[in-house]
């Protein structure tokens, strides 16, 4: 169960995970937001309907389209006892494709740390003691990347992606379905589902248009154990 946990955390989207398709080069598409921005956004995580997490995730992108990323799984009740909280940081720059990580990290509980450092062309992964490297061409991912690229550019990219938990590397296919309405902390509001499946089977995440395409909801089906992210509060409310 240990595992199923940890999996069901690092796809929150709860992170929720989406896709950018398309080759570096040239401005941010138009839409997409430019400058210094902040946003802090708030997540409650369960698992087979019982709560396991809180997440708090912050993003910040300066004037120089740097960005970084902090998120803190703080696990509660029998989660806190037995796995430990779950932290993640992600930095990098701002492409035309979004944000393009060049390190990143993940401590869970007393396991080992693992790290991603990409500058483009070569990604040097390290879990604990272990290190192994490999050429990869850009757009790579880390998963609070994904959750956070559509928002950064304004609306919703679907396709292949790949991805990175700084050990292993990913690759799905996303896709957007009709959209449809849902309860948030700001009321109802219409949300576009987006999915795609993976050998543990189907993902489902929403996102809400007036909320910047932030996910407000996602549930993942992993072999029959039905883990759930729902938005709790955290970025400004609609117009």
């Amino acid at each position: 169960m240990r595992g199923m946990l940890y999996n069901a955390l690092m796809i929150l989207r709860a992170a929720v995970l989406f896709a950018v398709l398309f080759a570096a080069g040239g401005a941010l598409a138009e839409g997409a937001k430019t400058g210094a921005l902040s946003l802090t956004v708030f997540y409650d995580f369960s698992y087979n309907g019982i709560k396991v997490a809180e997440v708090a995730d912050t993003l910040a992108i300066n004037d120089n389209g740097e960005y970084q990323i902090n998120r803190v799984a703080a696990a509660v009740g029998f989660a806190k006892v037995l796995h430990g909280d779950v932290v993640n940081t992600s930095e990098g720059k701002t492409a035309s494709y979004g944000l393009q990580m060049s390190h990143y990290k993940q401590k869970r509980g007393n396991r080992p740390l693992q790290t991603a450092d990409y500058d483009g062309d070569i990604l040097k992964l390290a879990r604990g003691d272990e290190q192994k490297s490999t050429t990869l061409a850009a757009p790579l991912y880390d998963y609070l990347t994904i959750i956070y690229n559509h928002y950064v550019l304004g609306r919703i990219l679907t396709g292949a992606i790949r991805q990175t938990d700084g050990w292993r590397i990913r690759e799905y296919h996303y896709e957007t379905g009709e959209e449809e309405t849902m309860q948030t902390p700001y009321g109802e509001l219409k949300v576009i589902p987006v999915t795609y499946q993976s050998k543990r089977g189907p993902r489902i995440f929403w996102l809400a248009p007036a909320l910047g395409y932030l996910p407000v909801r996602s549930i993942v089906d992993d072999k029959g154990h039905i883990f759930e992210t729902t938005m709790t509060g955290g970025p400004p409310p609609p117009n």
